[in-house]
């Protein structure tokens, strides 16, 4: 029988109706036992406070939680595990069933892709709205347990990022012969100076979303959907810092000019008062 997951895990990336086989005849029995009973907190992106907070279970003064039962019966149970934001107590809920040794995640509140989607909301700029949709899409279909169609949103913009990569190189430099051509792993070596050395030491990334399209089952995508989907982000991180630091650079620029202009003009305004 597979690991179970952690709980954060189960919270915060275990997509939707995904199925956690126990054994009630071992020790898992008490996963889902302390699932309904235990003090959990995590970290994650608050939608209400738009910023990463820490979420802690919602205990009654008993120490007991607020009624985790929904309702059950013979074998069956549903109930709920309720957090709240430890800056201002924004709620966050997940919904679970359970079905002889099945435990599923039925939903909550707010989804995997509204926490997701606002947490990548900054990328906006480096991706523009299309490729930021699909982004944001990916994430949506993974939380639904579409993995191969979010590999595929996945491997259209690790594409893009590195074709803006290279025309930020001829920009700079001058065109690379035969670059088109390159597998992606050769071109990604090639940008090796401009893209985030993490990236180049592991590029076999994108053979990872190649597999994922045309020959991985939805769930193996899904499994690794959140480490592809992490090496988009680490480019777009460092994507999103350079563009910072440029506009800092451009502002400090036109400020020196503005002061040296006023300076001048102040100049000579003192001198055609003499």
């Amino acid at each position: 029988m597979p690991d179970l997951p952690s709980y954060s895990e189960l919270f915060l990336d275990l997509p939707l109706y995904s199925k956690i086989r126990f054994d009630r005849e071992a020790d898992d029995t008490d996963y889902v036992y302390d699932l309904k009973r235990e003090r959990h907190q995590f970290d994650a992106h608050c939608v209400g406070c738009e910023k990463e907070s820490t979420f802690r279970r919602v205990m009654l003064e008993t120490g007991s939680p607020p009624g985790p039962g929904i309702f059950g019966r013979a074998n069956q149970e549903f109930f709920a595990v309720e957090f709240r934001c430890t800056r201002v107590g924004h709620r966050m809920v997940f919904f679970f069933h359970v079905l002889e040794n099945v435990l599923v995640k039925m939903g909550q509140s707010p989804s995997m892709e509204s926490i997701a989607g606002a947490d990548i909301e900054k990328y906006r700029k480096v991706l523009g709205d299309n490729y930021f949709s699909e982004l944001h899409r990916a994430t949506g279909l993974a939380s639904h347990g579409v993995g191969i169609g979010a590999f595929v949103y996945l491997r259209r913009i690790f594409e893009r990022l590195i074709q803006d990569h290279y025309a930020e190189h001829v920009d700079k430099h001058s065109e690379l012969e035969g670059f088109q051509t390159l597998r992606m792993d050769e071109k990604i070596a090639v940008l090796k100076n401009s893209l985030p050395p993490l990236l180049v030491e592991t590029k076999a990334t994108y053979g990872i979303l190649s597999n994922g399209v045309h020959l991985l089952d939805e769930a193996t995508c899904l499994k690794h959907f959140p480490v592809v989907r992490a090496a988009i982000i680490l480019i777009l991180e460092q994507d999103l810092k350079a563009r910072a630091a440029k506009d800092a650079e451009e502002n400090l620029k036109q400020k020196i000019a503005d002061l040296s202009g006023n300076l001048k003009n102040k100049s000579k305004a003192e001198k055609n008062g003499r």
